[in-house]
């Protein structure tokens, strides 16, 4: 392995905490998007029928879902380059965030516009240096799986 991992980043379990806050925080805030976008064009087009709301929420359900899992899977297999889909994807969610607060009018309407700290949170965790090594793990765990463990073990034992 020419960029040695343990040279680089120190492995603790809060990489992994980090790793997985992004992830999640990712999906509340994803999840939250979806409902507060279909309010905010109900808003602006019309009354959708029930049928219609429905089929537009599991499209963009589904959307949203496989923007923020399918990166977040394959970073975990040492896909480093995904990480700016991910980026790309927190940037749509800030976005639909801010339509719905120039454009939204409900009584719950800061209620619903709290949720931007959560995809926030996961731009903010995703410039620390602990998900960079998050990222680095997983990259040198699937480029060399045996030399890794390998290295893994010697510092556990040594």
């Amino acid at each position: 392995m020419k960029d040695d991992f343990f040279e680089n980043h120190e492995l603790s379990i809060w990489i992994f905490f980090v790793g997985i806050a992004v992830i999640i925080s990712m999906m509340i805030g994803g999840g939250v998007t979806i409902p507060l976008l279909l309010f905010t064009l109900e808003q602006l087009i019309g009354e959708f029928t029930p049928k219609m709301y429905g089929i537009h929420f599991v499209l963009l359900v589904i959307t949203m879902t496989l923007f923020t899992v399918v990166p977040s899977l394959f970073i975990i297999r040492g896909k480093k380059a995904l990480v700016k889909v991910n980026k790309m994807t927190i940037f749509i969610q800030v976005v639909i965030y801010c339509f719905a607060l120039v454009i939204y009018e409900h009584e719950y309407k800061y209620f619903f516009l709290s949720f931007v700290s959560f995809p926030l949170l996961a731009l903010w965790l995703m410039s620390t240096p602990k998900y960079r090594a998050f990222v680095a793990y997983h990259e040198a765990l699937h480029k060399d799986p045996i030399g890794f463990r390998q290295k893994l073990l010697d510092r556990a034992i040594g």
